[in-house]
């Protein structure tokens, strides 16, 4: 039984997650600074 395939595709998926939040993070954030000015 072979653990490797489904940790990899976890990860991927997980860092596929974290890069989601962040640009959605810098937009908002971006956002919020074209508002204030």
């Amino acid at each position: 039984m072979d653990d490797k395939k489904p940790i990899s595709e976890m990860v991927d998926e997980l860092w596929g997650v974290y890069t989601a939040i962040k640009v959605i993070s810098l937009v908002h954030w971006s956002g919020n600074l074209q508002i204030r000015e």
